[in-house]
């Protein structure tokens, strides 16, 4: 059964979870758009998907670049009217804070780039959705947007903040016919180790988050999978 869209937006693209994510979205009969910063890379996974027979146009744009951000969004919209939105820019590890040594400027960036991020797409294509009664926006993150992880300080809660936007928007948007969710990823994505969630089983759930329509959250864990309390 595909999707009914035929046009889906990846924010935050790259060639681990997005570039799985983007081949399950094209499995079910979506054009693809992604975007993320660097050209070279965005060049890269287009021609990957093209190789596999899926359909991919590259966007250049930074998710700390808001009113540039919502100018391009509102751009591809406008050419090819987007039912599906994956927003699901990555952690760098190397970038993470202790809480106890978080100040303004070490905080900012990550602030910037997931709830202000998030906020720039929705500025465009809320919109848009509730005009043609239908959509769906999916925010990704990671279990520090819900557990108090002191190695995250600045991430998690940049990402909480992140997952309230997600979760206020539901509450707002709810039997309008536009879905928002909030899909938290509690481990490590990969294969290797006990905490690991494979990147196939993460993109073939967030395929079916978006097709179901059927919660506001969900969490994944290496055991399986939780609906928080209220969340349907």
């Amino acid at each position: 059964m595909l999707l009914m869209s035929r046009h889906a937006l990846i924010v935050g693209a790259g060639p681990g979870l997005a570039l799985e994510n983007a081949r399950r979205l094209g499995a079910a009969g979506h054009e693809l758009h992604l975007v993320a910063r660097s050209a070279q890379r965005l060049a890269g996974m287009a021609d990957t998907l093209a190789d596999e027979g899926i359909t991919a146009t590259a966007h250049v744009g930074d998710v700390a670049r808001h009113a540039e951000l919502t100018r391009l969004v509102r751009l591809i919209d406008d050419q090819a009217p987007l039912d599906v939105c994956v927003f699901q820019p990555g952690v760098r590890e190397d970038h993470l804070v202790d809480v106890l040594e978080l100040t303004p400027r070490s905080f900012r960036p990550d602030l910037e780039m997931l709830p202000l991020g998030a906020a720039a797409v929705g500025e465009a294509l809320i919109p848009a959705m509730r005009e043609r009664g239908r959509g769906t926006f999916v925010c990704v993150g990671g279990a520090s947007a819900r557990l108090s992880l002191r190695d995250f300080g600045n991430h998690g809660p940049a990402g909480a903040a992140l997952r309230s936007y997600a979760l206020t928007l539901a509450s707002a948007l709810a039997g309008s016919g536009v879905h928002v969710s909030f899909l938290a990823i509690g481990g490590m994505i990969g294969t290797d180790g006990p905490q690991a969630i494979p990147a196939g089983r993460i993109a073939e759930r967030l395929v079916k988050l978006i097709h179901d329509n059927d919660v506001r959250e969900l969490i994944l864990t290496p055991e399986g999978e939780i609906v928080p309390r209220g969340a349907k």
